[in-house]
């Protein structure tokens, strides 16, 4: 009575003969893929990029509203959101029946936002305030291949890999006052960091005992890392008179 996917992606093996590759440039996005043979017929590589021009568009968009905001708020808010994926893979065939590869992905997102409050036109005592928020999630993950023909009817694989879970949540405060006879700063720094490490080897064996038969079999052992939330907090205070 219930439904369920389950999603296997892999990055494919180089080109391990000739050089290829793509260039796209979207309206918000650009991405970069490349390919071919470091030993030609033995070892190639894999690499793909793509980026988001979203901060490129909201920096001068805020811009344009900071220049027509309401005379009355003279809040100056700057925000800006940017992602970013990488992937790599290096393929070495020992053999037809003998591979090992390399594997590494990074993605990233991240999202910064600063608001400056500037009311020297309603408030005489000349405060100042800013806040300043960042947001940034994204993973890890490498692996470490070996694929394996131990037999006509028996296979292995064998995975050794990390991956890596991160999100950091910062918030700045800084609040000034200047007059005649007093300047005064106050910062406050609030970090919040969750994160999720996994280490793991994992075996697969597959064996054909006869034509019409197969009997698959393995092991994984995993360290896992659990951190769901690290607060930290600090402030500085600067004044004379």
């Amino acid at each position: 009575g219930r439904m369920s996917s389950v999603v296997d992606v892999t990055t494919r093996d180089g080109d391990f003969n000739d050089y290829s590759g793509t260039f796209s440039i979207g309206l918000i996005e650009g991405r970069f893929q490349m390919e071919g043979p470091i030993v030609k017929g033995k070892t190639s590589f894999n690499f793909g990029m793509r980026r988001t021009w979203l901060d490129l568009l909201t920096i001068p968009g805020f811009a344009l509203y900071n220049m027509f905001r309401d005379p009355v708020n003279s809040d100056h808010t700057v925000m800006r959101y940017a992602m970013t994926d990488l992937n790599g893979k290096i393929t070495h065939k020992f053999s037809e029946t003998n591979t090992l590869s390399f594997s590494v992905f990074v993605g990233q997102d991240a999202v910064r936002s600063n608001s400056i409050s500037d009311p020297t036109d309603w408030d005489t005592d000349g405060n100042e305030g800013e806040m300043e928020l960042g947001l940034r999630w994204g993973n890890i993950l490498a692996s470490l291949r070996w694929k394996y023909n131990i037999s006509d009817n028996l296979s292995s694989d064998v995975n050794l890999y990390h991956v890596q879970s991160r999100a950091r949540v910062g918030l700045m405060n800084t609040w000034k006052r200047t007059d005649e006879s007093i300047s005064y700063e106050e910062t406050n720094n609030d970090i919040n960091l969750s994160m999720i490490y996994d280490t793991g080897l994992k075996a697969d064996f597959l064996w054909h005992p006869t034509d019409n038969q197969h009997i698959r079999f393995g092991t994984e052992a995993i360290w896992h890392v659990f951190a769901p939330q690290r607060i930290s907090e600090r402030k500085y205070v600067t004044s004379d008179t």
